[in-house]
């Protein structure tokens, strides 16, 4: 049911977004299923929402996790590529989690690589993450990626991360969630 859900994800967001033009929020990632990124006419799909409810493409990103980009790297590229020449961002999920990281980035041509908060939570108690993250921040730059820094829970992680050259930030020490309400 997985590919159903991400489709319904899609669809109901981009309605909320054409019917709710005044929201101020300039930029939204939907999370992606590797299963869906395999489905034949996912990507036609995705284009026939963004016509149908006239979002503007520079508004939307899609988070997929590396480990899904990896098990299906022919699927995977063709949809990167696909809706990055669209002006859709990508963001690579849960990087240093899966099996092959380094080697891929090049294949996988997204606009942001998401830390995994693996490395990240234990940043103070464990200096082998800092120099993993470090590493990861490096290769992105390299490779024209932005960095998003996940799982920054505290006040001494955020700290630390504000010394990184991290774009991005993501978690409760950002700010706590919120609900987003969908009809």
């Amino acid at each position: 049911l997985i590919t159903k859900i991400d489709k319904w994800v899609v669809e109901n967001t981009f309605q909320y977004l054409s019917e709710n033009q005044e929201l101020t929020c300039k930029h939204i990632s939907i999370n992606l299923s590797g299963l869906t990124l395999s489905e034949a006419d996912f990507i036609d799909f995705v284009f026939s929402m963004f016509h149908h409810y006239k979002i503007n493409p520079q508004y939307i990103g899609f988070e997929i996790t590396e480990t899904s980009a990896v098990a299906d790297i022919v699927h995977a590229k063709h949809f990167i590529d696909s809706m990055r020449q669209f002006g859709v961002s990508i963001y690579l999920d849960d990087f240093g989690a899966g099996f092959s990281s380094f080697a891929y980035l090049q294949d996988l041509n997204a606009d942001f690589l998401k830390i995994d908060g693996l490395f990240i939570k234990d940043l103070i108690t464990n200096p082998k993450n800092l120099s993993i993250v470090k590493s990861m921040i490096e290769i992105a730059k390299i490779n024209g990626m932005k960095t998003v820094a996940e799982y920054v829970s505290t006040e001494d992680i955020y700290t630390i991360i504000q010394t990184l050259d991290i774009d991005f930030v993501q978690g409760y020490a950002i700010d706590e969630p919120h609900p987003w309400h969908i009809n």
